[in-house]
């Protein structure tokens, strides 16, 4: 088996991975880095719920998307797809390109630390560097149910990740297609099948949270749509967050009588507008449309939800598409069962049925030691009364600081099967630092986040952080995980749920690099909606600041 040794491994050439690299060859031109991924080449489908001009990185603007793959300027998930690869063909200044340093078709089976060096092992090689970073992510792996009688089925059954190479919708031989799932990209596989000429039957268990909220994203006033009025500081400082600063506005918003007045009142207006927009009673019923309305209400998002990209989907899915609010029972050669007695004949299913974080590298040891979810009942009983005590103390802190928060609307709820994640700030084990987990969050713009990471990534590997104590980052993960329970229920029950709190983390991540060259006048600083060129200010603050690599690689700043 070959063997490769480096200065750097990183495991995953999806966003977090890509910009990563490319942050950590600006500090440290001569870093000898690797970038591991699993499939033969990055890629995307679909509708990307992001916004042209917010969803690119610093150093590199993405060319606007034809105006018939934009609806409210959110643009289809190929034109990601296409800008990836753009940004990895660019040559540095000796003619190398990041898709140089990517190694396709490197499945990781297990990741260790030996002697201060990690390894990386695949089925073909192994590779070793003194740091890490598992750049991998929430969506790699995708989640398949298990369906009785699967083997008995004629047609195809993927997931919403194969789903575009599966040609189910070009195949005349399937006329009757099954989705399975509540999300966005069970939606939007529902959508294509109608349009398709497709018999479409959309299932949604009873036993999970629910039919999902979906809006078109509008926007009002300046904002050319939702998605960029929540860029603004303005916008974010009106929810609870932990990341806001405190201060006579916040503190109005959450703790007077008419700030938290006005705050549910404006927070009601929006749901009711998703609602109204949806129309879910006053539209054709006959195929149980109404059975889509989503239950919690849409500031909690207690489970997935998202945008919509065509002026006729509500009407298409109400007047279509087949809606069951059941369970699979089993399948035979062209007939799926539901519990609660339904028969639905289908020629291919389809799964939109989530994802797993991508850790099955790690054992269970490992997985406890680095801080990551672990399955309930492995936890040494000392460890876990530990946690729970710093999590119930964060828990009465949060509900004290954010009195919206304490009490939570009925819900369907789903339980964890694991520990939460318990990393410094998303990314940092608390008891080593040569390894770093990016983009383990559900946040609203990752590629954002992904870059604000990478940042913080380098500087934390160079030490350019002061760090605290271990005593401060064990409170400061779990207020994180309280905060993420609170105000997200079943969605933030692993404590890595930011979805409306991209700025203001990425904020927390520059004030403490201790960088300000983001900011700008109060007026444009609040009302003014974050860009990935502000990020790239900070960065080039921090090039110049602390000028690393220009006298030797990351090694030599162990």
């Amino acid at each position: 088996m070959a063997s490769h040794s480096y200065d750097l491994i990183i495991v995953g050439a999806g966003l977090s991975g890509i910009i990563a690299a490319q942050r950590f060859l600006d500090a440290h031109p001569q870093l000898d880095l690797v970038i591991l991924e699993k499939d033969s080449n990055i890629g995307g489908s679909f509708w990307t719920q992001w916004s042209h001009g917010l969803s690119e990185f610093s150093d590199c603007a993405m060319p606007r998307p034809p105006e018939a793959d934009c609806y409210h300027d959110f643009y289809r998930a190929k034109h990601t797809t296409d800008y990836l690869h753009q940004y990895c063909r660019r040559e540095d200044e000796n003619g190398r390109t990041l898709r140089d340093r990517i190694i396709f078709n490197a499945n990781i089976q297990s990741v260790k630390k030996l002697d201060d060096l990690w390894t990386a092992r695949s089925e073909a090689a192994t590779f070793t560097a003194p740091k890490i970073l598992i750049a991998s992510g929430l969506c790699s792996i995708p989640k398949m149910p298990e369906l009785s009688g699967r083997e008995l089925f004629r047609g195809p059954i993927v997931h919403t990740e194969a789903f575009g190479d599966s040609k189910i919708m070009e195949s005349p031989s399937i006329t009757r297609l099954l989705v399975l799932g509540a999300g966005k990209s069970a939606a939007d596989v529902v959508y294509e099948g109608v349009k398709n000429g497709k018999e479409v039957h959309w299932v949604i268990r009873k036993s999970g949270t629910g039919p999902s909220f979906f809006s078109s994203g509008r926007g009002k006033g300046p904002f050319k749509n939702a998605f960029e009025a929540a860029h603004t500081r303005v916008v974010a400082s009106i929810g609870p967050s932990i990341f806001n600063k405190e201060n006579g506005w916040t503190n109005f918003l959450q703790h007077n009588r008419i700030g938290r007045k006005l705050v549910e009142t404006m927070l009601a207006t929006q749901d009711q507008e998703i609602r109204n927009e949806a129309d879910y009673h006053g539209r054709d019923k006959s195929k149980g449309f109404d059975q889509l309305e989503y239950e919690t209400p849409f500031f909690w998002q207690n489970g997935p939800g998202g945008l919509i990209h065509h002026d006729d989907f509500w009407d298409i899915i109400s007047s279509n598409v087949y809606i069951h609010r059941d369970q699979i029972k089993s399948l035979n050669e062209n007939t799926v069962f539901l519990e609660g007695g339904e028969k639905i004949l289908c020629d291919a299913i389809v799964c939109g049925t989530g994802w797993i974080p991508s850790l099955q590298f790690f054992d269970n040891t490992q997985l406890l030691n680095l801080g990551l979810p672990t399955p309930l009942g492995s936890e040494p009983s000392k460890e876990l009364q530990h946690w729970e005590r710093l999590f119930q103390e964060a828990d009465q802190n949060i509900c004290t600081k954010f009195p919206l928060l304490a009490n939570p609307p009925k819900h369907p709820h789903q339980k964890a099967s694991t520990t939460p994640y318990r990393l410094y700030q998303g990314m940092a084990p608390i008891d080593d630092s040569s390894i770093l987990f990016l983009n383990h969050l559900i946040t609203g713009n990752m590629l954002l986040c992904a870059e604000a990471q990478s940042l913080w990534a380098v500087a934390y590997f160079d030490k350019t952080i002061t760090l605290p104590s271990k005593e401060d980052m064990e409170k400061h993960i779990a207020t994180w995980v309280a905060f993420s329970r609170r105000r997200y229920l079943s969605n933030g029950e692993l404590g890595n749920a930011i979805n409306f709190e991209s700025i203001t983390y990425v904020d927390a991540l520059l004030k403490e690099m201790g960088l300000t060259a983001h900011q700008k006048p109060w007026r444009k600083q609040w009302f003014d909606p974050f860009r990935p060129s502000d990020l790239g200010k900070a960065w080039a603050e921090y090039l110049l600041k602390y000028n690393p690599g220009r006298d030797g690689d990351a090694k030599d700043n162990d």
